[in-house]
Formats: structure tokens, sequence, C-alpha cells
């Protein structure tokens, strides 16, 4: 827990008082927060009355009648920058303590990593760089939300737009294509590209909402007015891989994912628009880069 104090101009507010206070706006019970915090219901109550003093302003609407907990309009306005600062003072706790230690986190997608990390470990390993990264492997979508909230010092990640989130600093690496997979029995197989169109009727293998592909799947469904069956989704790309190799439907995998020993058909979709996959590096715009950090951004942005 955060002990010490929060200042602006002649404000000052404990952050205790504010961590029960975002608490209460979640819970809506003095009774669940003080279980929460292991401490008594009065002391959530006097923290309360603290932050209400010190605003000048009340939070809480009291409904002894229905025994109900509801937020006034500042309590509601100030509940958003509660928040807020709690989070930001997480995110300055985690980035202190990253600085004794040399750990990297960093955020690296199967699909992108598989694509090019096994190039880039030599460089690593020269520049003593690999012996200090701790992966998060997660797809894309998920390591952007940690990126955001202070999990990751730096990010390669996936995506269909360019990341330009104010409070991220994001470099774009490359753009590719996305690629529908079939067997060789399929079809399909004797064709040199394909519509999305044409799939409707075609039950699909896709990886989960972690990854960034049902967006772009589902950005192909709207343009051309279909669903087809998503029969599985899974964070599994060797599984998609195998069950499209037997037959057991088809897939949507962007070219990043494929390598040349798979045994598949990989082919190009011939709708005039379609998503693309970008590839980016990013850290929060707020966050300073340590040197050892800076190399290893420069080593992933020359080996593309």
């Amino acid at each position: 827990m955060i002990k010490y104090a929060y200042m602006k101009g002649d404000m000052q507010m404990n952050t205790r008082d504010l961590a029960y206070f975002a608490a209460l706006t979640r819970l809506k019970s003095y009774t669940a927060v003080a279980h929460e915090f292991h401490v008594s219901q009065p002391t959530i109550t006097y923290a309360v009355r603290r932050l209400e003093a010190e605003l000048d302003v009340q939070l809480i609407q009291r409904d002894q009648s229905h025994r109900q907990l509801e937020l006034t309009a500042a309590g509601a306005q100030f509940a958003v920058h509660c928040q807020r600062i709690i989070t930001e003072l997480q995110i300055v706790q985690r980035e202190i303590a990253a600085l004794k230690t040399p750990q990297i986190k960093m955020g690296l997608p199967p699909i992108i990593g598989n694509y090019f990390f096994p190039h880039l470990a030599p460089k690593l390993v020269a520049e003593n760089l690999l012996s200090r990264l701790q992966l998060d492997e997660s797809g894309s979508a998920r390591l952007l939300k940690s990126l955001e909230a202070g999990a990751l010092d730096l990010a390669m990640l996936g995506s269909l737009e360019p990341l330009t989130a104010p409070d991220l600093d994001a470099a774009l690496l490359a753009t590719h294509h996305y690629r529908i997979l079939v067997s060789h029995d399929h079809p399909l197989a004797k064709k040199k590209e394909v519509a999305f169109k044409e799939l409707q009727d075609e039950p699909f293998l896709l990886l989960n909402e972690g990854f960034m592909h049902p967006q772009a799947f589902q950005t192909l469904c709207n343009l051309n007015h279909i669903q087809p069956h998503i029969m599985l989704q899974t964070s599994d790309i060797d599984l998609i891989k195998q069950l499209v190799s037997q037959n057991a439907g088809i897939s949507f995998l962007t070219e990043t994912a494929l390598t040349p020993h798979d045994d598949l058909v990989a082919l190009p979709l011939s709708d005039p628009e379609q998503p693309l996959f970008l590839i980016s590096i990013a850290k929060r715009h707020d966050h300073l880069l340590t040197p050892e950090q800076k190399k290893l951004a420069a080593l992933f942005k020359d080996s593309f």
C-alpha cells in the first residue's frame, strides 16, 4: 500500500484514504471495504470524512432508508481522478523498483517473437541483454493493456492501425498482410488467392481475443456482410496449424505467424479493402528508458 501523501497546491491527501474511497466506489459497501483492507468500518468512514473536509464537498449520498450508498455528482467526478492518482502512484513504485533490478520487462507476442527473435537472439547475447529479459508472451491486445498499466518497460505490438495514443511512444517497424490458411487437401488449395466473401460457409479456427486477429476477422466480416462459423478460438497457434493441416477447418493468420516449415497453403486475400497487421515497438510516453532499455529498443528496431 502506498503510504505517502498526494499534494497539490494547498491540498494534501493521504493516499490510503484515496485507496479506501476508490474501493468504496467499486464495492458500494463500507463493510466490504473494511474487510478488503483488514481495518475497522469507522476507519473507512473517517477516511471519507477527511476527503470531504479537504475538498469541502459531499462525496457520498447516504440513504439510510434503503441502506444504499450512492456517489454525489462531485463524488463521481472525484472517483475518476482518484483512480488515476492511485494508478500513477503504483506505476511510479514499479518503475523505481525496476531501477534496482537488471531485469527488463518486455512484451513480445508469440507471433512476432517467432518471426524474428531467433535472428535477434545472438545480438542480445553479445550485448549481454538476453539474460536480462523478462518476457511476457501474451497476445498484442493484452500486452497493450499491460504496457499502459506500467507492468512492462517495452512491448512489441501488433495492431490494425498505427498506435497514436497520447500516452504512448510508438515506432512502426513493419506492415504485414493476413492470409487464409488451408490444408493441401482443401478445395481452396488450388487457388492463387481468395475473396473473403467466398468463405461464408467455411468453419474457422481462430486465435482468441488476446490477439488482434479477431478484430481483423470481424472487420472483414463487416465489410463483406457475412459471418462465417467460428469453430474454435484458442491462444495456441501450433494447435490451429495442426488442425488446419488435418483439414478440420481453415484459419485466418497474419503472414508473420507463418514459417517455411508449415505444411499448409497460405492464400492471399483478393479483397481491395482489407485490414493489415502493423508491427510496432512501444513504451509509455512518461517512462524514461534506462541505457540498457534504449540499447534493447535499438536492436529490435534494427532487426526489421
